[in-house]
């Protein structure tokens, strides 16, 4: 259980009662409505139809429709990369870089807003090039309600919107020059404005009595969400209301594998190159133009943020959604590299990294998350003393599963420090949840279970002399999650 899936599942639950005209209370009043609804209605809706009620039972169903969207959307990236190279081999490269990439495949399970959101941004870019191939008007309405919806699951998801109207000004352009079919490229762009704001609306109850209102708030907490505090970066903390412009540059440069990042870097310098020398190439209606639409959703979110200065929380996962756009450019510049006398060194190469890679997240389950390439050192507890590591405390079932196969009796007092505890307990098999007890007295508690974010571990420490580490799981050289016996 991560930290905000139950009160993910609170807000999607508030949603779903407003729906109903069963919302106790003011909806326009509820603190989470800024917060998009649109997946969560899939959960609600899962729930509902098989019955599911215990705790346990609902979050891991929750956690199997998020794995199910994460796995459907890297397919779907393989169908969109065939479509636009006409090659398997690339195609089933640019799936593997969403499937191998360490972070994204560890929250795949149990976050239950970024990868959702990742997953449908980047089911709205294929389905961009479907609707500009066909170019039919139903395929514009289409594509406006998958934006519609993207957009009801984050906010942040509309701005798909900016290069399909950069597209659809450039075909309106060429259709005035030629004097015809100017008619139908402003029909298809108002669908998709209707289509868009239709599907938005839908799924979004916060929009329902006043859109304009609503949106105003969702835009105005998403960029200033009142949360004071401190993140760990590079041995420096840094406070949410005064963050770098580098801090999502940084934690994307060392948490993605080094070997995207060569084919990324060498994607976009080939892209400006290639613009500037063959623009018609990649400004019209060419299956190129999704190479484009790729770096405007990859660099626009992240400039936004930095002009912005919107609050963030740890790493760069409010912006996992810039992560297809990045992995459709090093497709591009992976093939464009494919093209000189180095074929079977680069494929050798590609397949080192994916066999390094898959040794990283096969002795680090469930703790793929915590990924950092070799840009950083993996000495000992050197990522813990400079960065955020298991952020979700994820880890404390681990660390209640580990107790109550290594202790035996029942009844074992457990130091409570905050309710993720209570949620990671609420999710064991009923045999292991019942040997805990928990207390908020340290001078009662047997154990402590502690997971590492922004600061040190509480226990041990010199108020404790008896305490002992009595378990630990580390991740490159760190511990993400530690045991303590007290007395």
């Amino acid at each position: 259980m991560s930290i905000d899936e139950s009160s993910q599942r609170d807000m999607g639950f508030a949603a779903y009662r407003y729906a109903k005209g069963e919302f106790d209370g003011d909806y326009s009043d509820y603190f989470l409505r800024d917060h998009g609804p649109g997946f969560d209605w899939v959960y609600i809706f899962y729930e509902r139809l098989f019955k599911i009620e215990s705790y346990r039972d609902i979050f891991l169903s929750r956690h199997l429709i998020t794995y199910l969207l994460f796995i459907f959307s890297s397919m779907i990236m393989y169908i969109w990369v065939y479509k636009i190279f006409s090659n398997r081999w690339l195609a089933s490269f640019s799936m593997s870089a969403i499937i191998f990439n360490p972070l994204l495949f560890g929250h795949a399970f149990f976050n239950p807003k970024d990868i959702p959101a990742m997953s449908i941004f980047l089911i709205s870019m294929a389905v961009s090039y479907w609707a500009f191939t066909k170019n039919k008007k139903y395929a514009f309405l289409l594509l406006g309600l998958v934006c519609g919806y993207s957009t009801s699951i984050r906010l942040t998801n509309i701005l798909i919107i900016a290069p399909i109207a950069l597209f659809f000004l450039i075909d309106l352009i060429q259709a005035l020059k030629q004097k015809k079919g100017t008619a139908h490229v402003f029909i298809s762009g108002l669908l998709v404005c209707i289509g868009t704001c239709a599907a938005m609306y839908a799924f979004w109850p916060a929009l329902w009595e006043d859109p304009i209102a609503g949106l105003t708030y969702a835009y105005e907490t998403s960029t200033k969400y009142p949360w004071n505090g401190e993140i760990l970066l590079g041995g420096i903390h840094l406070h949410s209301l005064n963050l770098p412009w580098s801090y999502i540059p940084t934690w994307f440069f060392i948490t993605t594998p080094e070997l995207f990042l060569f084919f990324g870097i060498i994607g976009i310098a080939l892209l400006i190159v290639r613009v500037v020398d063959e623009p018609a190439t990649y400004f019209r209606n060419t299956p190129m133009r999704n190479i484009l639409m790729a770096f405007i959703c990859f660099f626009l979110p992240v400039i936004l943020v930095i002009i912005q200065r919107a609050i963030l929380y740890d790493s760069w996962r409010h912006l996992y959604f810039i992560y297809p756009g990045f992995v459709l450019l090093m497709t591009f510049g992976f093939n464009e590299l494919l093209k000189k006398k180095v074929k079977l060194l680069l494929w050798s190469i590609c397949i080192v990294q994916f066999i390094l890679i898959g040794r990283f997240m096969m002795k680090s389950h469930p703790f793929e998350h915590v990924y950092f390439n070799n840009f950083v050192p993996h000495d000992e507890d050197y990522l813990m003393k400079n960065y955020e590591l298991d952020y979700w405390g994820t880890a404390q079932k681990q660390g209640l599963e580990w107790l109550a196969d290594n202790d035996e009796r029942y009844g074992i007092k457990i130091l409570e420090t905050r309710w993720l505890l209570q949620y990671n307990h609420m999710f064991l098999n009923d045999w292991k949840r019942d040997k805990f007890v928990f207390t908020w007295d340290p001078n009662e508690a047997e154990y402590y279970i502690g997971f590492f974010r922004t600061y040190p571990y509480e226990y041990p420490n010199e108020k404790t002399p008896d305490a002992k580490i009595v378990h630990e799981r580390r991740i490159l050289g760190s511990p993400v999650l530690r045991v303590v016996k007290l007395r």
